[in-house]
């Protein structure tokens, strides 16, 4: 089944396909479907649908999938950079993987209880082309030692 754009179901069946096609690979990470969603919202722009197939699809997952550069840094009690500046970045997700809320500083030093609250297990922040930051981005949470998961996309 071709993907059609505009159609709602067409759409659903395909963001089923892209997750199964991750489970299948091994990619099935909570940043890993995120990439294939980007992807799909790429696959919409590049015409998948108009005369092109799923593999056509399961080809770009594997390219984003690949593309992407993913980290896990710890976070300190005081700033600590956890994303360099990147002039080619088109996308960034920072979750916070620990039990306590992260605040991010973007292109600053990062404060407690200033700038982009992460909240415990699981708060996220994205950047994409609408929101677009290449600069470096710092955290910082109040025990330190902490673990936020970070994805870039060129």
């Amino acid at each position: 089944m071709a993907y059609t754009r505009g159609t709602h179901q067409s759409k659903q069946l395909y963001i089923v396909k892209a997750l199964e096609y991750l489970i299948e690979t091994g990619g099935a990470g909570y940043e890993d479907i995120v990439t294939a969603l980007e992807a799909m919202e790429v696959a919409q722009i590049a015409g998948i649908g108009n005369g092109k197939t799923l593999a056509d699809l399961h080809a770009l997952f594997t390219l984003a999938v690949a593309a992407n550069a993913s980290t896990g840094p710890t976070v300190g009690s005081s700033t600590t950079a956890i994303l360099v500046a990147n002039a080619s970045r088109t996308h960034a997700i920072v979750v916070n993987d620990s039990d306590e809320v992260i605040y991010l500083g973007l292109g600053v030093a990062a404060v407690l209880n200033r700038g982009i609250r992460l909240n415990a297990a699981g708060g996220w922040y994205e950047i994409t082309l609408t929101n677009l930051f290449k600069g470096a981005i710092n955290a910082i949470c109040t025990s330190g030692s902490k673990v936020a998961t970070v994805t870039e996309l060129e």
